[in-house]
């Protein structure tokens, strides 16, 4: 209840892609209105299914051009579509050429409805990065992070992304956080250890390098792992240890 109306947010959600949404918010003086404007929507929203379906059909063919012209005519015919345009990226990704602005200005327009999509969020944040946009695509990748924070998979691709494009600065936080709900992931204390690296952060550089010692038999028998905590030794002014 809002003051002397109703709210009603709902989703339509694909059961085979629980990421494939399609939300509705409805404002209305009683709950009775507003279950039937949901409904209408739901209805409405349920015009996507079949171009939506001929649209994957035509990427998995490889007829993208096909697939994309599919999905436009989805999203002409309802412009709130989130399901259509979500196979309009994949067919843009798959399409020969740069089409970077295409994805972008697709991806935005899908999250002006589902602000929460990962799916079009992995395609803005990958399609800015493209674009050497690092702050857009910076905060485009924590967004998606923010989708599914328990998951150490999406961690990791997130964290990779952020340090090999320049932002390993927003990534340290997220690295930090993930390794303290996570101390016995040796692959996220060796993200960790590259990440402090990148950023110059040698005191934590040197904490995470020691534990890696410690603990991974690999690194043990890695002359670029000593290489590396040497110089990270002689920056936070520890030449002894360096030698």
């Amino acid at each position: 209840r809002v003051d002397s109306t109703y709210r009603v947010d709902a989703q339509l959600v694909l059961t085979r892609d629980p990421r494939m949404v399609q939300p509705f918010s409805v404002v209305a003086p009683s709950v009775r209105a507003a279950a039937a404007i949901v409904a209408g929507d739901v209805i409405a929203a349920r015009s996507q299914m079949v171009p939506l379906r001929q649209c994957e059909n035509a990427v998995r063919a490889g007829a993208y051009e096909k697939a994309a012209a599919v999905a436009s005519h989805a999203v002409a015919d309802y412009p709130p579509a989130t399901l259509a345009r979500v196979c309009l990226l994949s067919a843009l990704e798959h399409l020969p050429g740069d089409h970077s602005d295409s994805v972008i200005a697709v991806a935005r327009a899908l999250l002006a409805h589902a602000p929460a999509s990962p799916i079009a969020l992995e395609y803005l944040a990958t399609a800015l990065d493209a674009k050497g946009d690092g702050p857009g695509a910076g905060n485009a990748w924590v967004r998606l992070l923010a989708t599914d924070s328990l998951n150490v998979s999406l961690l990791r691709r997130v964290v990779d992304a952020l340090s090999r494009e320049g932002n390993a600065t927003m990534a340290e936080p997220l690295i930090a956080r993930g390794v303290t709900a996570h101390p016995d992931d040796l692959e996220l204390l060796k993200l960790e250890w590259l990440v402090h690296l990148a950023t110059g952060n040698w005191k934590a550089a040197v904490a995470a390098g020691e534990q890696l010692e410690a603990r991974d038999e690999a690194s043990k028998v890695d002359p670029e792992f000593y290489r590396r905590l040497a110089s990270a030794y002689r920056s936070d002014s520890q030449p002894l240890r360096a030698l």
